[in-house]
């Protein structure tokens, strides 16, 4: 009614434009940890996320990486929602903050965004 003319074509774009949004978020490999990311992709799963979300995942062991990946696999989540594991962990204390920042870069390196 009051739309300029282009108006539709603008939301059009941006619509087209967020399937491109690559969210990525990373956390350890504990039991909350899970829960959050899982609670993540299934809110972006009923508000529509197009585009892709990965969560990497830290310091996880071989057991819990495998646990993981199953729960992952079972639930039913589209395609697009991934995980990703980091298996580099540093033992001296205080380092273990550089999981993230060092997670994210070599999912960058090894994957990269779509």
């Amino acid at each position: 009614a009051d739309e300029k003319p282009g108006a539709a074509h603008q939301a059009e774009q941006l619509i087209a434009e967020s399937d491109r949004v690559h969210a990525v978020c990373v956390c350890d490999c504990k039991a909350h940890c899970e829960w959050q990311v899982e609670l993540m992709f299934y809110s972006a799963q009923r508000v529509g996320q197009r585009g892709p979300i990965t969560a990497i995942l830290t310091e996880c062991t071989p057991e819990r990486r495998a646990e993981v990946a199953r729960r992952h696999a079972h639930v039913g989540l589209p395609e697009h929602f991934r995980l990703h594991f980091f298996e580099r962990n540093f033992n001296e204390p205080g380092t273990h903050v550089m999981n993230k920042p060092l997670g994210v870069r070599a999912w960058f390196r090894e994957v990269g965004p779509e």
